[in-house]
């Protein structure tokens, strides 16, 4: 497998959980809420994720119901991925029925890991004069040297890039496809012209064989000089068409009867 590939493959399951998360803008970030005792609800609104040393705001928002609160004391405490802080946010305050307080706590995390938050409340209701201790931990961030969003963000790049490349590996393909049909065509004409060639040399070494014979069977002396002077080389056809004339001639000698008739041409034309 293409290292390309195989990398493609291993952020698509890092990047699995992520993708089914986003679905909506909200999932984003992590909530946790719940009550302080019976009269006190608290929210945490914290980032989903965040980078080691990036800035992470964490949002606390309290509420009172039905009856006024004395607070005495209401602190929080973020912890774990290299962060330590303390926070006091309400001492010796009197809330009354409906009175809502939001804190943003901002820490820096150094480490990976998984980003805590404590609340712990004590106060008064008024109503009854009943105290109230309340205690809870939640975990609200992943700190992580990679996040998911920035993997999701590559794995989003490389989808586009493996597009790019399926769209000219394709142009490739279609290329090499046409490029062997142009091959496979050229190779049968080069076996045709290979297969012709031999035939037409064999045909003319036979008739440059049939040749020899006819001249070496006519007059031997031509065919002893013929053969020393091409011995490496094949007679032309006009070559050959000479010494055929000339052997025509030798053997018919017309200059003969030529001869004949002039030699009495005289008598021809007394007689007439």
């Amino acid at each position: 497998m293409k290292p390309r590939v195989l990398a493609l493959l291993v952020l698509l399951v890092l990047t699995a959980p992520l993708i089914l998360a986003r679905t909506t803008s909200a999932q984003d970030y992590t909530w946790t809420q719940g009550y302080l005792g019976p009269n006190l609800y608290f929210k945490i609104r914290a980032p989903l994720e965040a980078r080691i040393n990036s800035t992470v705001v964490v949002e606390l928002a309290l509420q009172v119901y039905e009856s006024s609160l004395s607070v005495v004391k209401v602190a929080a405490w973020i912890y774990n991925c290299g962060v330590d802080e303390h926070y006091t946010l309400l001492r010796s305050e009197l809330l009354g029925a409906g009175a809502q307080r939001v804190f943003n706590l901002t820490v820096a995390p150094r480490e990976e890991g998984y980003l805590k938050l404590a609340l712990e409340v004590e106060y008064y209701s008024t109503s009854s004069a009943r105290y109230h201790y309340s205690y809870v931990s939640a975990t609200i961030t992943a700190i992580r040297a990679t996040t998911y969003q920035e993997l999701y963000e590559r794995h989003t790049e490389l989808l586009r890039e493996h597009s790019e490349l399926s769209r000219e590996y394709s142009a490739l393909r279609e290329r090499y496809e046409h490029l062997y049909e142009n091959y496979t065509l050229l190779l049968n004409l080069y076996e045709n012209l290979t297969s012709a060639y031999s035939n037409l040399s064999e045909n003319f070494h036979s008739l440059y064989s049939e040749i020899t014979q006819l001249l070496k069977s006519t007059n031997p002396s031509v065919t002893q000089v013929k053969t020393h002077t091409q011995q490496a080389s094949a007679p032309s056809p006009a070559l050959i068409a000479a010494v055929l004339v000339g052997l025509m001639a030798i053997i018919t000698k017309p200059w003969r009867i030529l001869g004949s008739r002039k030699k009495y041409w005289w008598f021809t034309n007394i007689s007439e």
